[in-house]
C-alpha cells in the first residue's frame, strides 16, 4: 500500500506466484484481499496485508479474474475463481469450497436468477458452447444453448474473454455476448 504521495507505507507477500489480479472483499468478519497463486487462493488482511491463510486446489490454480457475488443474498459474498484446467470454483468468505464445476473452458461469467429458486446462477461463455449456466446452488448444468461455438484457428481474438452480460426482464433473461 501507498500512501498519498506514493510512498511505500505496507507490502504483503502471498508466498507464491500471482495468477490473478488482487480482489478486495468485504464481508462482516471484515476486509481482505484475495489473490490467486500457484499454490491457491491467498486471502491477506486488507488493513496490513498479513496473511489470514490460503485454500489450495489439488492439481489446479486459480487464473485470469477473480469475482466476489453474492449468489444465496445473505449480504454476504461468495468468491468465484476460474482455474488452469477449466474449472469454476465457489468458495465462502470463511474459505470452504461450496462447489466447483466444470466451466468448459469459460473464463467470465454474468448473474442471473434462471430457475426462480432465489439464488444467482452463472451464465457462462465458452470454447465448447456459445453459453450455458450453472446454478448458483451446486453448480449443477441448468440451461444450455444450442448453438455452438468453433473456435476460429487463424483469429487473434477467438480465445479472448467473452465477457457475457446478463439481465433479468420481465419474460426471462437478456443475455449479451460476443461469438468469436
Amino acid at each position: 500500500m501507498f500512501d498519498e504521495v506514493g510512498k511505500l507505507i505496507v507490502e504483503g507477500n502471498a508466498s507464491a506466484a500471482a495468477t490473478t489480479a488482487p480482489l478486495l472483499v468485504k464481508t462482516p468478519r471484515g476486509e481482505s484481499v484475495l489473490v490467486g497463486t500457484n499454490s491457491g487462493l491467498t486471502a491477506l488482511n486488507a488493513a496490513d496485508l498479513r496473511p489470514l491463510g490460503r485454500v489450495t486446489l489439488k492439481g489446479d490454480q486459480p487464473r485470469g479474474t477473480l469475482v466476489a457475488q453474492d449468489l444465496d443474498r445473505d449480504s454476504i459474498p461468495e468468491v468465484l475463481m476460474f482455474t488452469d484446467r477449466g474449472r469454476v470454483v465457489v468458495k465462502s468468505d470463511e474459505g470452504k469450497i461450496l462447489w466447483d464445476a466444470d466451466a468448459k473452458q469459460g473464463d467470465s461469467t454474468a448473474f442471473a436468477d434462471i430457475n426462480a429458486d432465489g439464488v444467482l446462477d452463472l451464465l457462462l461463455t465458452s470454447r465448447e458452447n456459445f453459453a450455458f449456466a450453472l446454478s448458483g446452488r451446486d453448480g449443477a448444468v441448468i440451461w444450455t444453448s444450442d448453438a455452438r461455438t468453433g473456435v476460429a484457428t487463424n483469429h487473434v481474438g477467438s480465445h479472448l474473454p467473452r465477457s457475457p452480460f446478463a439481465l433479468q426482464i420481465t419474460s426471462g433473461v437478456l443475455l449479451i455476448a460476443a461469438d468469436a
